[in-house]
């Protein structure tokens, strides 16, 4: 297990695991002067880390990006390190489990965006579109995503088309009884109508046999798994463990 210096000079694992609702464990991933953890840092440390990060960060993560319903449509756009993630607190006032935002919040910061028949889509088959798929995967690293899919595949013995799957939260333009049987463990994923910001979900490459993501994660779940990562630009690894 990698552990590395921090700012202040302790020596702390680069990667620690916050349990529980995620407005919750946010501060206090801040407060240790961590990160949260972006899908491209999460397939790099699968992909070329330590044993025992694999092993470690070998559940579903929460990640470092903003699921947001267009509060006057249909669309979802999926931002990279929002601002607002980083403000989310026990005071943070929630509806449904998600945080409201205004057309204003949509619109402030660019993102990955499906259109309403894309999500509609992917409601209907999570397993489709694959090119949208891998696109979103891939958020500019096209090598990385191809490497990160293989192992996926390899792993779980299966194809793209049967074990990475796409899942979409509701908001007021899909439909929930259609969304309701679509969930792949039975669950429904963003069961209720509500246009606020969650946050992405990245699947484990071992549970159920399959590696999902989904945009539904209740920001006061008590099963969120937040991960915090120190990243300098002076950072060195000083032990392995």
């Amino acid at each position: 297990m990698v552990e590395i210096q921090n700012e202040k000079g302790q020596t702390v694992r680069k990667y620690q695991l916050f349990d529980g609702p995620e407005v919750y464990m946010m501060p206090r991933l801040l407060a240790q002067g961590r990160t949260l953890i972006t899908p491209i840092e999460l397939m790099m440390a699968r992909l070329y880390g330590d044993e025992a990060d694999k092993q470690y960060l070998n559940t579903y993560i929460v990640v470092n990006v903003a699921v947001i319903p267009n509060p006057n449509g249909g669309e979802l756009k999926y931002v990279h390190k929002h601002p607002l993630i980083y403000g989310l607190n026990p005071n943070s006032r929630l509806e449904f489990g998600f945080l409201p935002v205004a057309m204003k919040d949509y619109n402030q910061y660019e993102g990955y965006v499906l259109s309403k028949s894309e999500v509609n889509e992917f409601i209907n088959d999570p397993y489709g579109l694959p090119d949208k798929r891998r696109e979103f995967l891939a958020d500019g690293d096209a090598d990385l995503a191809r490497n990160y899919e293989q192992h996926v595949c390899e792993t779980l013995e299966s194809s793209f088309d049967k074990v990475m799957g796409f899942y979409m939260p509701l908001n007021r333009d899909i439909d929930f009884l259609n969304s309701l049987s679509m969930s792949f463990d039975g669950t429904p994923f963003g069961w209720c109508s509500s246009d606020g910001l969650r946050l992405l979900i990245i699947g484990s490459v071992c549970w159920s046999g399959r590696s999902f993501a989904h945009g539904g994660a209740y920001l006061e779940h008590s099963d969120g798994h937040l991960v915090g990562v120190v990243h300098d630009d002076a950072e060195k690894p000083v032990t392995m463990k």
